[in-house]
C-alpha cells in the first residue's frame, strides 16, 4: 500500500515516455514490475512488502525470464 503503487506507476509511466520519444535511445530500457513477485496474497513477503525467501526466488526467477528474453539475439 502507500507509496508503492504510485512510484510503481510513476517509473513505468516514465519508462514508457522515453522509450516513445526516443525508442533507438531507450531500445535496452526495460521495466520490470514488482508485481510480478510481489502479489496480494503475501505469501512471498514479511508482512506485505519486504521479501521472504519465496519473495526473493520469485524475484530472481521474474528477472531471470527477462534476462532471457533481452540477452537472445
Amino acid at each position: 500500500g502507500g507509496e508503492f503503487p504510485k512510484q510503481r506507476a510513476f517509473l513505468r509511466d516514465l519508462c514508457a515516455k522515453l522509450k516513445a520519444e526516443d525508442p533507438a535511445k531507450w531500445k535496452d530500457l526495460y521495466f520490470l514490475s514488482d508485481e510480478e513477485f510481489i502479489t496480494g496474497d503475501c505469501d512471498n513477503t514479511v508482512e506485505g512488502a519486504h521479501l521472504n525467501d519465496l519473495g526473493a526466488h520469485r524475484m530472481g526467477a521474474s528477472c531471470a525470464n527477462l534476462l532471457k528474453k533481452v540477452l537472445r539475439p
